[in-house]
């Protein structure tokens, strides 16, 4: 009777040991998962990161080609009805438009209004 019990003993411990090693192969995995998500979400962090500083600089470029485009169109329309600024109206526009720029600091989305609005109200002030 004692052999039956060392081999029900020892059959016990074999069916132990195999269950830790089961639950010790799945904690070592689940840990490995793990560790590879976490690198893909600090990799993706990074991406969103860079795609973010990407999209910020083509919103610089196109708010200053906007600029450049109204100061163009309204240069050309000047020109067209022969109602162009003399020098003086030039820089004094010009000085008027710095000061306002440096003294007020607008968001790129409101800046992105038209400059010739801007213009003709400073036109209206001067005059």
């Amino acid at each position: 009777m004692t052999e039956e019990k060392r081999q029900a003993f020892n059959a016990a411990m074999q069916d132990a040991q195999n269950a830790f090693y089961d639950i010790f192969v799945k904690l070592e995995t689940t840990e490995s998962d793990s560790q590879k998500q976490a690198e893909l979400v600090k990799q993706l962090r990074e991406d969103l990161q860079n795609s973010e500083k990407i999209r910020m600089e083509i919103c610089a470029k196109y708010s200053n080609l906007r600029v450049k485009y109204e100061r163009l169109r309204t240069s050309i329309k000047e020109a067209m009805t022969l109602n162009s600024p003399t020098p003086d109206l030039m820089a004094r526009l010009g000085s008027k438009i710095e000061a306002d720029l440096t003294s007020t600091r607008v968001s790129s989305r409101a800046s992105s209004g038209s400059v010739s609005d801007h213009i003709s109200k400073i036109e209206g002030n001067t005059e």
